[in-house]
């Protein structure tokens, strides 16, 4: 695969998307969402349906970040968005992909059973994507696994993540 053409992979919330559901759970602790993002808590388990309901609605990319993956996309960049995430709630995210004629590659730990920085993940990911890819993500565990993993792993902070990461890319 040529340099101009690698994949690039991306984190969802706090890299892509926003809000955190953390925002909206009366109890965010970690064993309920630990079930949940590797698919084994059903949603209705993990709260009810009007939060489940507001959480899809607010549950948005980032201008910013769309911009970024169009401009990654129109330079012949296979996109990949590889995330600790509950599934259906990927529904709208997906939409607004759609309507930017963007589809990128899904790896969505409640559909793959294990999560970040699980090393099942990362060999889930390896399988698609080669040693060096670029990954971002907003998580420091998630970054240093990928980069054991062999992927050259960048920890994204909210304010950067623009044209100045274009540069090394394209």
């Amino acid at each position: 695969m040529s340099t101009a053409a690698r994949p690039v992979v991306f984190d969802l919330v706090g890299v892509l998307a926003e809000p955190t559901w953390r925002s909206l759970h009366p109890d965010p602790g970690n064993a309920p969402w630990t079930e949940l993002k590797t698919g084994r808590l059903e949603e209705s388990e993990f709260w009810d349906e009007s939060v489940a309901t507001t959480y899809r609605r607010a549950l948005r990319l980032r201008p910013d970040r769309l911009h970024l993956l169009a401009e990654l996309d129109r330079r012949g960049h296979p996109i990949f968005i590889a995330t600790n995430f509950f599934a259906g709630w990927t529904e709208g995210l997906r939409e607004q992909l759609r309507r930017r004629e963007l589809d990128p590659t899904w790896l969505i730990s409640s559909e793959l059973g294990c999560a970040k920085p699980d090393a099942a993940f990362f060999a889930a990911l390896r399988e698609q994507v080669p040693e060096g890819t670029p990954f971002l993500d907003d998580q420091a565990p998630n970054v240093a696994a990928a980069r054991e993993a062999g992927l050259a792993a960048f920890h994204a902070c909210p304010g950067l993540m623009n044209e100045e990461l274009l540069e090394g890319w394209a």
